[in-house]
């Protein structure tokens, strides 16, 4: 109990002192854009490769440990035929280390426009982590363990802004299915309200809806769907060149909605809320340091992190709820390119739980692969 206490007024002193955010970047493990991708007339042929370590030592009854250890990626041939045209084809796999073979492999297709900040995908969509949503609507592992998305999505990409919204078509349903169709999808944005040189105001805004429905299934179930929300602001300030090894802070705060229409004989409760405080320290080129606070009852979101959740995430005590949930975040990431296309991010994330009063962390290594090779030029329309 006495180190328990120590090291949580050592993370407490560590919060205060430096004011970081709880949740780590993401950005090197999303698609990167390529230099070829509006080369007009190509074939081209992109990998996504990502080789991942994550251990989860979490000990509580609510949420229990594993270790997600494997490889997985995007092999595809694309062809622009336009500078704002493409199509893509290929294959995702995914091989768990300790698992014969390949745990999944399953074809991907993606048409793609787009013009003046604006991106139309259909098919499979840029999902989980490209999404930018806060841990407590979407949990970041998924984008090893539900990696592909399919359906439709717009994405906004302009000074003032960056929006992304999606629909997900997880389960489809067809006459006499013993299942429910499950669909999912949201709104994700970022927009600029103040901003100079070196400081920014933003408004952070996500919603994601999760439906269990359909009917064409031979199965009596109830339609149920469950919304999250969150809203809030960051600031972010930019340290003018001064030798330091500071190079920029962000504050961001949120409040966090949570509601299942229809659920009210499947989930213990149906309405909550959540709190999510954060702040974010980039130190250097490759370092980021970062603390952050959650408070929430009766909180759940289907797709969202285990330890945000009021609802168990252990499979041998699935019943088990905690209604408050009360949590001090930390972090630190080393984030850097090896090579090219080659980039490496290491990052140890402990966690204080005040309500039972002990400590959840994980450690985690990604590799992340993204080459792109022009196999042929062929003549194309340079107008649209």
């Amino acid at each position: 109990m006495h180190c328990h206490r120590l090291l949580f007024l050592l993370i407490l002193f560590f919060a205060s002192s430096l004011r970081l955010q709880a949740q780590l970047s993401f950005a090197p493990l999303q698609y990167q854009k390529q230099a070829s991708d509006s080369l007009a007339g190509s074939l081209q042929f992109n990998l996504y490769s990502s080789n991942f370590f994550r251990n989860n030592e979490y000990f509580s009854d609510l949420n229990v440990g594993y270790t997600l250890f494997g490889t997985q990626g995007i092999a595809r041939l694309k062809y622009v035929a336009h500078p704002n045209i493409s199509l893509s084809a290929g294959l995702y796999y995914r091989m768990d280390f300790g698992h014969e073979g390949f745990y999944k492999l399953a074809p991907y297709y993606r048409l793609q426009l787009s013009k003046s900040g604006f991106t139309l995908n259909f098919g499979n969509i840029d999902g989980q982590l490209n999404h930018r949503l806060p841990e407590p609507m979407f949990q970041m592992e998924r984008f090893i363990t539900h990696h592909l998305e399919q359906g439709a999505q717009l994405i906004i990409d302009r000074k003032e802004i960056w929006a992304d919204t999606w629909v997900n078509w997880e389960k489809q349903q067809y006459p006499l299915s013993d299942f429910q169709e499950v669909i999912s999808g949201g709104h994700s944005s970022l927009t600029t309200l103040w901003s100079n040189q070196l400081n920014e105001l933003s408004l952070p805004a996500h919603i994601m809806l999760r439906h269990y429905g359909g009917q064409l299934d031979t199965i009596i179930a109830p339609i149920i769907t469950s919304t999250n929300a969150a809203v809030g602001l960051q600031f972010k300030h930019t340290l003018a060149d001064s030798g330091l090894a500071l190079k920029s802070i962000a504050i961001n705060s949120q409040f966090h909605l949570f509601h299942a229409a229809g659920a009210d004989e499947v989930l213990p409760f149906v309405d909550g809320y959540g709190v999510f405080s954060n702040a974010d320290l980039v130190l250097g080129k490759y370092w980021k340091l970062n603390v952050g606070h959650w408070y929430a009852s009766n909180y759940y979101a289907p797709l969202g992190g285990h330890l945000f959740s009021s609802l168990s995430s252990n499979p041998l005590l699935p019943d088990l709820t905690e209604p408050k949930r009360h949590l001090l975040f930390t972090g630190i990431a080393y984030q850097r390119n090896i090579w090219k296309s080659l980039h490496a991010d290491i990052r140890v994330q402990p966690a204080w739980d005040f309500l039972n009063r002990e400590i959840q962390y994980s450690y985690s290594l990604f590799l992340t692969f993204q080459p792109s090779i022009l196999l042929h030029r062929f003549q194309a329309a340079t107008t649209w």
